[in-house]
């Protein structure tokens, strides 16, 4: 992708040059730096659908999603360990029995309440009743986001907050739904039963059978009652316990901040060699394109390699003399490639962002730290109008680069065009990259020729100016009213005294010890009379801790 700050550059409007050839000349400026990038470049980043860093989020998705992979090894070896479901493990759980024991304590007191109904359990065989995992032991062991924070999946479901009591008819027609799932099943047989007893009711005489069907449907209704909003009730505390927890236990651990860390600095690298990397050539091109348009005469193949040896001799000398910006555009790289691949590892702790997304994600970060050190630091010591306009540049041009990747990614989409050889892959990124750059080109333009734009700039750095000449004036003020004091001063006595400050300054130039610095200086204070800040020996005054120097 261009490189933002080389357009800025780039974009010069000078009196002997058109608007109109001012504007193809950067066309092809930011077009050629765009082909460096996009083309040559984009292999030093490697944009990975779902970010650099696996989140609880995105592996649940990789049952669904056939892009998903995982990011790091360690993680997808800790799934294949995770082996199959096995539902004696977490139902003959010593976990399970006491949280069984406890429920069972309470039935045989009469105080067990159906989590699912709001109804009291019975006593003795009556109360037939059943100890529910609210969220299902399959469910907990299958979970790619649980065994990611590698917390026991025994351990979470057989936790209080996910065992309740219910009901067994209730308990064993769940099956392997999930209680949403259940709940919508029992709403529709509801909507069933209420349809087919109402159909029934509408004749006249009701044979024996249709008796017989009213009261199955009567008991079948029994049966299934429920109450739908402590059911989901139960499932959402549950669930958001168990979130919670898995959560806490991945988001916090090193593993993960380890896996942050590498793949900020990663992408940091790789952004700032592709920063700095697409300045290089781009100065090496147009060196050897000056090279060419002064060649003169018929064409000859040896003057022709000549001019090529000259431009990249003479580009590599552009480069010499820039290696302060080319360190500039790697550090711009570098912390933007940082930002982009945290936040998009942030971005991805909540949804999946798909490789164009990170491409976006990542553009975007280089024109904010762009932005944000002409606003702050000013390298060029622009004025409020000025640095304003840079900005606006800046943001102008990461917006094309949005755009053309919007393009690119729309054109990947279309059907066919990906099975064409070689141009398949070539075409989407080219038309990409010709978009932003005309784009970008096209509002540089605008902003460096509108009229009301460049009236707005003036009139913000003449407030910014006015001010400075107010600071300046009340500093000139100061300089007069210091220098008519200085006009004041008796120019023969400050004449003496400087004599004596050189005579001592030449002895203290010939000094072999601290003894003599002493001595001389001592010598001095006596001679002019001046006040020492203490009194007597100068070692026994400081042994005195009630005694203070005062200079």
């Amino acid at each position: 992708m261009p490189t933002f700050s080389s357009r800025l550059e780039q974009l010069e409007i000078t009196p002997n040059t058109t608007a109109k050839s001012s504007l193809f000349q950067s066309y092809e400026k930011v077009i050629i730096e765009t082909l460096f990038q996009s083309f040559g470049l984009d292999f030093l980043i490697n944009d990975q659908h779902g970010g650099d860093v696996d989140t609880i989020h995105n592996v649940r998705q990789m049952d669904s999603d056939t892009q998903m992979k995982y990011k790091n090894s360690a993680n997808e070896q800790s799934w294949s360990a995770n082996g199959d479901y096995d539902t004696t493990k977490y139902h003959q759980s010593p976990l399970y029995r006491k949280e069984h024991a406890r429920y069972e304590d309470l039935r045989d007191q009469g105080k067990l309440t159906d989590s699912y109904t709001g109804l009291n359990i019975p006593k003795g065989k009556d109360g037939n009743w059943n100890l529910d995992h609210v969220i299902s032991a399959k469910e907990i062991h299958v979970d790619r986001g649980r065994v990611l924070s590698g917390l026991d999946g025994v351990e979470l479901a057989n936790s209080h907050e996910n065992l309740k009591p219910t009901n067994e008819h209730l308990n064993k027609s769940m099956r392997d739904k999930n209680i949403p799932e259940y709940v919508e099943y029992l709403e529709r047989r509801e909507i069933d039963r209420n349809n087919r007893r109402a159909a029934i009711n509408k004749k006249e005489h009701l044979s024996d059978q249709d008796k017989e069907k009213l009261a199955k449907l009567d008991c079948e209704e029994k049966n299934e009652y429920h109450d739908a909003k402590r059911m989901l009730k139960a499932d959402a505390k549950a669930r958001k316990e168990y979130e919670r927890k898995i959560n806490i236990a991945y988001y916090t651990s090193e593993k993960f901040m380890k896996d942050t860390a590498l793949a900020a600095g990663n992408v940091g690298i790789r952004m700032g060699l592709r920063q700095a990397t697409g300045l290089f050539f781009a100065e090496l091109w147009f060196a050897v394109k000056h090279e060419f348009k002064s060649m003169t005469g018929e064409f000859e193949f040896k003057k022709f390699c000549k001019a090529i040896a000259n431009g990249i001799k003479q580009g590599l000398i552009n480069v010499q003399k820039n290696f302060g910006k080319l360190w500039e555009r790697f550090k711009e790289g570098a912390l933007a490639g940082v930002l982009s691949s945290i936040v998009t590892t942030l971005c991805n702790i909540f949804l999946t962002t798909a490789k164009n997304a990170v491409r976006i994600i990542r553009q975007s970060w280089t024109s904010l730290v762009q932005a944000f050190k002409i606003l702050i630091f000013n390298p060029d010591n622009l004025p409020w109008g000025d640095r304003l306009l840079a900005v606006a540049k800046i943001v102008s041009t990461g917006a094309s680069v949005i755009v053309g990747t919007v393009v690119s990614q729309q054109l990947n989409s279309i059907p066919g065009l990906s099975t064409i050889p070689v141009l398949g892959s070539i075409i989407p990124e080219f038309c990409g990259a010709l978009v932003t750059g005309i784009i970008s080109c096209t509002l540089l333009y605008v902003l460096d020729n509108s009229t009301w734009i460049n009236g707005l700039v003036d009139f913000i750095n003449k407030l910014t100016t006015s001010q400075l000449t107010l600071n300046l004036q009340i500093i000139e003020r100061e300089i007069d009213n210091y220098a008519a004091k200085v006009m004041n001063i008796d120019v023969d006595k400050f004449r003496q005294v400087t004599k004596k400050f050189n005579e001592l300054g030449v002895e203290l130039s010939q000094i072999d010890s601290d003894q003599e610095l002493s001595e001389i200086l001592e010598k001095f204070i006596r001679r002019n009379n001046l006040s020492l800040p203490w009194e007597g020996d100068f070692d026994e005054f400081m042994m005195d801790s009630s005694n203070t120097l005062k200079f």
